[in-house]
């Protein structure tokens, strides 16, 4: 039988991986190289290689002599979605964090038809999965209940409404000691896609 685990994440330090890591690593450096850019979020060169292509495009990052770069100034706080304008695409986390905070109350059918555009339709299955993480993480309320979670009536508590970034669903690695009974090391979050 698996071992079940329960965390509770206490810090408010801000988890970042991906994008959002290489972004704050540039943003911090000011002045940088792939290689150090890479070195510091522990990832290849090629991935930063492919990070840097979209946002120099852009206009966001631009060389500063002989293989350093730097971000303008007119580059935004937040990191660019990958390889398009900031407002071209949005996630579905996105879409539907978005239809969340605009819905007084839904159901997950009405926030998967809020949410959905002709691009970027969001299925009632994706929009449950992520309801149903909000609702354990206790940014969900029911209002009223129907048979199964899809037929619940939700609504965002007002304290959860935390801005306009949608909470990332993340799937942790820890290695977990049964004889200390006690997580050893860091653990290591990925954000699961919707």
């Amino acid at each position: 039988m698996g071992l079940s685990v329960k965390i509770k994440a206490t810090a408010r330090a801000p988890v970042l991986e991906g994008r959002t890591l290489y972004w704050s690593a540039m943003r911090d450096a000011g002045e940088f190289t792939i290689a150090e850019i890479a070195d510091r979020c522990g990832v290849t060169l090629g991935t930063i290689r492919r990070y840097l292509r979209p946002l120099a495009k852009l206009g966001y990052v631009v060389t500063a002599g002989r293989g350093r770069y730097r971000l303008r100034a007119r580059a935004p706080i937040e990191a660019p979605l990958k390889g398009t304008r900031p407002e071209a695409r949005l996630t579905r986390q996105h879409q539907i964090w978005n239809a969340i905070r605009a819905l007084k109350t839904f159901t997950v059918v009405e926030l998967a038809v809020a949410a959905s555009t002709e691009e970027a339709p969001i299925r009632p299955r994706t929009a449950k999965d992520y309801v149903c993480q909000l609702r354990a993480a206790g940014y969900l309320q029911i209002v009223q209940r129907k048979g199964f979670a899809s037929a619940h009536t939700y609504r965002l508590r007002p304290a959860m409404s935390t801005g306009p970034m949608p909470p990332a669903i993340l799937r942790a690695r820890v290695v977990y000691d049964r004889n200390m009974n006690a997580i050893v090391g860091e653990a290591i979050g990925k954000e699961v896609s919707l």
